[in-house]
């Protein structure tokens, strides 16, 4: 949490970037004469676009201390809803005193810790939480990626090591902390090496750690995880089955008014996958499927994402350097 002080309050805000529905999704306006039963009001917009935007206006009285709280996560989300910018910025007003805050960042979802922004080394994890430590990356795929990076600088770039020097990047963000980026733009000379981060296309100063995968054979899944994060793998298929039940069944009359039986039939395509035997970082990776928001699994055949959930899956950590994940995945179609 920031604190910040005027000469009318004290307003203790979230981080720059923060979970909408973590326990730090709260401001604290704390009046320096501590009168209670004063009007504190609290007004949050949404930028739906450069010329349009969404907003409200929460007002509460302070108590005997002359504090009040606003929980925000649950409003920040309606704010942003359909949005692709998730800036919310915000106007504190008690006693006749304006104050007007930064933009902020709110990610949909949940983390029991909060998001502190730096630029890191890409090797302590704490500096990406709640995102994983590293990226696995599909040159040969042909699908666009995104890489979670906890900064708020204005425009952020994906770099290759070349980018130093060329000026070219594979992707680039205007003012959100997820950067999607294309890997078949990678250069040849730079495949193999680790991806950056950086403020301008020629900082390649903050390395992530990248593990690069050619293969594009398997079952790829894209998800969001608890936090917000998007990821992509592709995972081995270990099995695949088709269950068919009958939810009820009904008479109807056909065109020859002849009585025939309907049913209401759901078929439930299910899949068991593995991530393989990788190591400790890829694995921790793949285990934010777990509880993820939305899932997607790439359908060759139509050339198009196809909405699945995950059932019944879990994940022993043993602590062994290589493990391997299985989940097993699942998509009902009413018939």
């Amino acid at each position: 949490m920031i604190l910040h002080t005027n000469d009318v309050f004290k307003v203790t805000r979230p981080e720059d970037i923060f979970e909408t529905r973590g326990r730090f999704a709260y401001f604290r306006v704390e009046l320096l004469s501590q009168k209670g039963n004063i009007d504190v009001s609290l007004k949050l917009t949404g930028r739906l676009d450069w010329t349009f935007t969404r907003s409200i206006t929460l007002t509460r009285k302070t108590n005997d201390k002359g504090v009040a709280v606003f929980p925000v996560g649950r409003i920040c989300e309606s704010l942003i809803q359909g949005t692709k910018s998730n800036l919310i910025t915000y106007v504190i007003t008690a006693s006749e005193y304006d104050h007007a805050g930064p933009a902020l960042y709110a990610v949909p979802g949940f983390a029991d810790r909060e998001i502190l922004p730096e630029w890191g080394d890409g090797e302590n994890i704490s500096q990406f939480y709640p995102a994983a430590p590293c990226i696995v990356v599909y040159p040969n795929a042909g699908f666009e990626q995104s890489l979670f990076f906890p900064k708020q600088t204005g425009e952020l770039f994906v770099l290759t090591p070349s980018s130093t020097t060329t000026e070219k990047y594979i992707g680039n963000s205007a003012f959100s902390p997820i950067i999607p980026f294309d890997p078949a733009k990678i250069p040849s000379e730079d495949l193999g090496k680790p991806l950056a981060v950086g403020a301008t296309p020629t900082d390649y100063n903050a390395e992530i750690r990248t593990y690069y995968d050619y293969c594009t054979k398997g079952i790829f899944l894209k998800w969001t995880d608890a936090a917000g994060i998007p990821y992509l793998y592709r995972w081995t298929q270990e099995s695949k089955t088709d269950e068919m039940s009958v939810e009820s069944t009904y008479h109807q009359l056909d065109d020859t008014l002849t009585p025939r039986d309907v049913q209401n039939k759901t078929l439930a395509k299910r899949y068991t996958l593995h991530s393989r035997i990788v190591e400790r970082d890829v694995f921790n990776l793949c285990r934010t499927i777990l509880g993820c928001q939305d899932l997607f699994m790439y359908d060759p055949d139509v050339g198009n994402w196809v909405r699945f959930m995950v059932e019944d899956s879990e994940s022993e950590d043993t602590g062994a350097p290589m493990q391997d994940l299985v989940v097993e995945i699942v998509r009902y179609e009413y018939l």
